[in-house]
């Protein structure tokens, strides 16, 4: 089996989905063939389409092309059989009415019509799909997110400190809910530090401040660097207002951290039974959280729960889940 994959353009923002199918290609080259190309341009479709169809006219044949997210437009230009991976469908209804109506049709819709099968990386992006094409049901595969590192072996747990909490929340985008985090934080009774992975607004940090609220923000954190935050971490806080995943939840969880998170969109799916679910717009409930997880025996069931949750995520799991939908789409 030969299957190309289509990268999106390099100058386009963000490296997750490369990271992702980087990090499974060892386990799938075992028992399939991978030819990788990138689109040409600059991530303006407008100015794009042109030469990425030139482009793709000219791919070598395979038994199967890969979009592997984020330039689902392409899908009427394919020659072979097709498949599509959806990371993240919020970008999509968000948005004027044209704008979403343009996104959905061009993104969403072409995929579906010309592709064989789509995969969404969790049953919440299923749903949202289903929601907008009922008739589609059989085109869509869930394979969720791979955890994509382990703890690094020298980012060591510290020493706790009695009565003293170190937070940790992942993100600082408006569905990271670092407003609604901070009043249920600025409510707490004891010794605390917040560690916040992102850059902060000015107005976040404004926000912040007028609560008096001890904390710290990281940015452009190393691998190992994250790594040893979570190990030094007491819980993570992630009640997001939505995600199309939520990576940080298992990554919290391969560290040995009890989990707060919200209750909505696809967080109870990924978490599991590890986590405390909570409303993200309810700030009372947030706290109410917290202080449930000053009871120890609480904090040890959560933990190990993580573990065995965060099995199913492994790459060579992901990996296999690639694999069968591969045969199942050639065969059928």
């Amino acid at each position: 089996m030969t299957v190309n994959w289509i990268h999106r353009p390099t100058l386009k923002p963000g490296r997750s989905i490369e990271l992702l199918f980087s990090s499974i290609k060892p386990y799938l080259v075992k028992h399939i063939s991978i030819r990788e190309f990138t689109l040409p341009g600059i991530g303006d479709l407008n100015r794009d389409a042109s030469r990425q169809h030139k482009f793709l006219k000219q791919l070598p044949p395979s038994d199967l092309t890969h979009i592997l997210g984020d330039v689902h437009y392409v899908a009427p230009w394919i020659k072979d059989k097709q498949v599509h991976t959806f990371h993240d469908l919020e970008s999509l209804l968000q948005g004027n009415y044209i704008r979403k109506y343009l996104k959905k049709r061009l993104w969403l819709y072409n995929a579906l019509k010309y592709s064989e099968s789509v995969s969404v990386i969790s049953q919440h992006t299923n749903s949202t799909i289903l929601d907008l094409y009922p008739k589609q049901k059989d085109k869509v595969q869930v394979i969720p997110n791979p955890l994509l590192f382990q703890p690094y072996t020298d980012a060591i747990q510290k020493q706790k400190q009695d009565n003293f909490v170190q937070f940790l929340s992942i993100g600082t985008k408006a569905n990271k809910n670092i407003e609604g985090i901070a009043v249920a934080i600025s409510k707490y009774n004891k010794n605390y530090c917040w560690h916040i992975v992102g850059k902060l607004t000015p107005e976040q940090t404004s926000y912040l401040n007028s609560l008096n609220l001890n904390f710290q923000s990281h940015v452009n954190l190393s691998e190992k660097d994250l790594s040893r935050l979570y190990k030094s971490s007491d819980l993570l806080l992630f009640p997001s207002f939505y995600e199309g995943f939520g990576i940080p939840i298992i990554e919290a969880q391969a560290h040995g951290l009890p989990v707060i998170t919200s209750n909505v969109t696809a967080m109870p799916e990924v978490a599991g039974d590890a986590a405390l679910l909570v409303n993200p717009y309810n700030s009372d409930e947030i706290l109410q959280a917290i202080e449930k997880l000053e009871d120890l025996e609480i904090r040890k069931s959560l933990i190990e729960k993580g573990y065995k949750n965060i099995k199913k995520y492994s790459l060579e799991q992901v990996a296999k889940q690639y694999i069968n939908w591969y045969k199942q789409v050639l065969n059928a």
